[in-house]
């Protein structure tokens, strides 16, 4: 009776413990679900991306597969966000929601594997809890583009859980699972390209499998029991980074498919854009930025100011601090391994991001933190644990009350995230950064205030004149409002900056087209379809050019592949009967025409065209019908207007 009992007790108490973490983190993130998608990559990855809006379809499929969204290859993330679509639309309440609901789900699996490594209950507990609701991971969580964080770390924990039970029995089945998940983790988000790093500070604590002397037992440690990992064989390290050889293959494939990645889009910043000095001294600085935020997580924002060059003297404090507490985590490793796991855990977690090779004009984010800041909790939190002369009550007190103030904190801080405007109308006029201009530039470009978008976007070009999607953006206004030759030369600008972007060159295109300059639009065109041979719009324009200069060939064949991409298309449909009409292919031209009018009736131009063509096939009364309704949508066409009285004065 007490062995069950017993039973019992050994799952209700963490049950409950994940109950109340889940819990507590959706009720601390609900604000987010209120609110709105951000032009800050959001319209990237969701609110514009007709691939992902279409849902989970095989040619979405295949495309998240091979193509690139904001130069980084994330195609779990991409598919994530179809079945987003696929099941409640274009919704950014239901995205954040998934969002939302995902990070309480991390919060959990954290704790599971804690408890599964360490024992500890209690400590797994309050690492997990202040993970959960950190003021640090609002960027990650109320900003839908970050989905790629949530389900980086998911697969993250499901790769260190994998790679527990393969440690305990090794088989060829476990260690691909150990693969299968990491490469989840790896095709979510480029971030876990530490992660055998990681593995490398796990085996040494808690798995305990480095084969070093006299290291102190893991039920030395308070509120931790010795795993079955510790009591099996050691090895050297040599022989546990052989085995994680393949994991450490695919980070190098995919840092090396990241970098090549965003230096072709242009986030990744030439020696010329900014000082070797800088980035060579910046990440020490940003380590203990994030350190403090960590800790007093105050003045957060999306942007944060680049300070160039940083004091010599704060770069050599903040240098000689890390070496420092560094040199301390390992001489106290033997006897408190938790440290050194924890800080060289973050350490090592933020080296793809701490800027030595430095990606977009970023500095640091509070989403970088989302991973790493699991060290830091580790290290803190087993060491408070240990302190024997501070009851327990007093460390449950401290540790729920630090929850309770990161939570409001929290809870307050999702607000900002409201939509665009909110976002960045403080970090605009505090850090005059250019994403913070550029976004709020197309907040009031879609809600039609031209004025205030007008000047955004001047700014975002003053402060740096080689941010492409600026010059591309502003291009849109200015086209919009009518002024098209100051637009060619926005998007001419954004080409030159990025010339491996697709949207920048197919605005060029365009303007080009609409400046009647055929031949240089058509080759704007082609350059599109030879990196991307499934862009509607390309293959469109492109039918649309060999129109206009006459090669009605090549317009035909062009308009056929358009159809074959969005075959329910009537624009396509009414390009082709155009063009067929042209070569005297009446009744082909007829047929695409009614395809046209049936896709979209309230075109008055294919309503006409329509007519015309079946009262050259006698059939007048529908020809009037399809006339009369051209000039229902359009009273002063005066082309109908003539059809019309023709046509009732025909003989019958």
């Amino acid at each position: 009776m007490t062995q069950t009992s017993s039973k019992r007790a050994s799952w209700i108490t963490p049950a409950l413990i994940c109950f109340v973490l889940v819990t507590v983190t959706v009720l601390t993130f609900l604000p987010a679900i209120r609110c709105d998608f951000v032009d800050w990559d959001d319209q990237y990855f969701v609110a514009e991306n007709s691939h992902v809006k279409s849902g989970l379809t095989w040619a979405g499929v295949k495309w998240a597969m091979t193509s690139d969204v904001c130069a980084n290859w994330h195609p779990v993330t991409m598919l994530s966000h179809m079945l987003d679509c696929q099941l409640y639309g274009v919704n950014p309440g239901m995205h954040h929601l998934t969002n939302v609901i995902l990070h309480a789900i991390n919060a959990m699996l954290l704790f599971l594997i804690l408890r599964r490594l360490t024992g500890a209950i209690w400590g797994g507990a309050a690492v997990a809890a202040i993970f959960a609701v950190h003021p640090l991971r609002v960027e990650s969580v109320a900003w839908i583009s970050e989905r790629k964080d949530i389900l980086c770390m998911m697969f993250f924990l499901l790769t260190i859980w994998a790679y527990a039970a393969w440690s305990e029995r090794r088989s060829l089945w476990g260690y691909l699972r150990v693969l299968g998940f990491y490469a989840l983790a790896l095709m979510s988000k480029p971030m876990a390209v530490t992660l055998p790093f990681v593995l490398l500070l796990l085996d040494f604590w808690p798995l305990r499998r480095w084969n070093l002397e006299r290291l102190v037992p893991i039920g030395a440690t308070r509120g931790s029991k010795p795993s079955r990992q510790a009591e099996g064989k050691s090895m050297g390290l040599g022989q546990l980074i052989y085995e994680k050889l393949p994991l450490f293959g695919l980070a190098v494939i995919l840092s090396i498919v990241t970098y090549e990645m965003q230096k072709i889009d242009g986030t990744v910043l030439q020696a010329n854009d900014l000082p070797i000095t800088f980035r060579l001294t910046n990440p020490f600085i940003s380590y203990w930025r994030y350190i403090g935020k960590t800790f007093w997580p105050a003045d957060l924002s999306p942007i944060y100011i680049r300070v160039q060059p940083w004091p010599l003297w704060l770069v050599g404090a903040a240098l000689v601090g890390l070496v420092v507490v560094s040199i301390a985590a390992v001489l106290v490793a033997r006897r408190r391994p938790h440290i050194a796991t924890g800080w060289f855990l973050f350490l090592g977690t933020l080296v793809p991001v701490i800027g030595f090779v430095q990606a977009g004009s970023q500095c640091m984010a509070d989403r970088y933190t989302y991973i790493p800041s699991i060290g830091l909790l580790i290290a803190v939190v087993w060491s408070a644990w240990e302190l024997k002369r501070v009851p327990k009550a007093v460390w449950m007190v401290l540790v729920v009350g630090c929850v309770g103030a990161c939570s409001v904190r929290t809870y307050n801080q999702c607000f900002i995230w409201r939509n665009t405007e909110t976002l960045f109308e403080r970090p605009a006029a505090e850090t005059d950064h250019v994403i913070a201009h550029n976004a709020l530039g197309l907040y009031y470009l879609r809600s039609e205030q031209f004025d205030k978008a007008e000047a955004q976007f001047r700014r975002a070009i003053e402060v740096q004149p080689k941010f492409a999607e600026s010059h591309n953006n502003f291009g849109i206004l200015l086209a919009k409002v009518g002024h098209n030759s100051e637009a060619l030369e926005q998007f001419q600008a954004a080409v030159r900056i990025t010339p491996q972007a697709l949207p920048d060159r197919m605005n060029l295109a365009h303007a080009l087209f609409n400046k009647g300059d055929f031949d240089a639009a058509l080759l704007q065109y082609l350059n599109v379809l030879q990196r991307e041979p499934q862009v509607f719009d390309a293959m469109h324009g492109l039918g649309t050019c060999y129109e206009k200069i006459g090669d009605l060939t090549n317009a035909v064949d062009r308009f056929q592949k358009a159809l074959q991409l969005q075959p329910e298309n009537a624009v396509a449909n009414a390009s082709l009967g155009r063009v067929l009409f042209a070569l005297h292919r009446v009744d082909e031209s007829l047929t695409f025409y009614s395809k046209s009018v049936g896709e979209y009736p309230g075109n008055p131009d294919t309503q006409l065209q329509l007519g015309l063509l079946l009262a050259m096939h006698g059939d007048h009364d529908a020809a009037a019908l399809h006339i009369k309704e051209a000039l229902r949508l359009n009273p002063n066409l005066q082309e109908a207007k003539e059809a019309l009285n023709l046509l009732l004065q025909a003989p019958q």
